[in-house]
């Protein structure tokens, strides 16, 4: 097998505006478990949220009422205003620019982790798999672009 990494990705801290309202905003990562905390189950060891400031780490066992094994279903909670997600940042990224969803704790962030394409290694890769792994790796590019220009990233 071959391996193309094709981005990087991070897991963000997220929720509804209308979750803190009346409610004093977090400064500090040991503070999300006074939260409700919305736990995507399809991860390894999704109870323990690491994080960064590009300069430290910190690692939090989180407390979750509600835990659930899809990702866009976090997501909804979450917009619902049912609690904080920690979920990857190209999945929210529509909804924190329409406003629907906010950053927490914008400073930190999960650590980047790789997109990559596995395939079959062969020495006469056919040009259809070229042509699709091409693809992917624009398809990638101008989604960055496109986030980072927008101020998401």
């Amino acid at each position: 097998m071959k391996s193309i990494k094709i981005a990087e990705g991070k897991f963000i801290l997220v929720a509804s505006p209308d979750y803190f309202f009346g409610i004093k905003k977090l400064t500090s990562p040991s503070e999300l478990n006074e939260c409700r905390c919305l736990v995507f189950t399809g991860k390894p060891d999704p109870f323990l949220w690491k994080l960064s400031d590009g300069k430290r780490t910190h690692s939090i066992k989180v407390k979750a009422p509600i835990q659930v094994n899809s990702a866009l279903s976090i997501k909804q909670l979450a917009i619902e205003g049912s609690g904080v997600a920690f979920l990857p940042e190209r999945l929210v990224a529509d909804s924190l620019q329409s406003g629907e969803l906010i950053r927490v704790l914008p400073q930190w962030s999960g650590l980047k982790s790789p997109y990559n394409i596995i395939f079959p290694a062969q020495r006469n890769l056919p040009q259809k798999v070229r042509l699709l792994i091409e693809h992917i790796k624009d398809h990638y590019k101008q989604n960055i672009r496109k986030t980072i220009d927008s101020g998401l990233y």
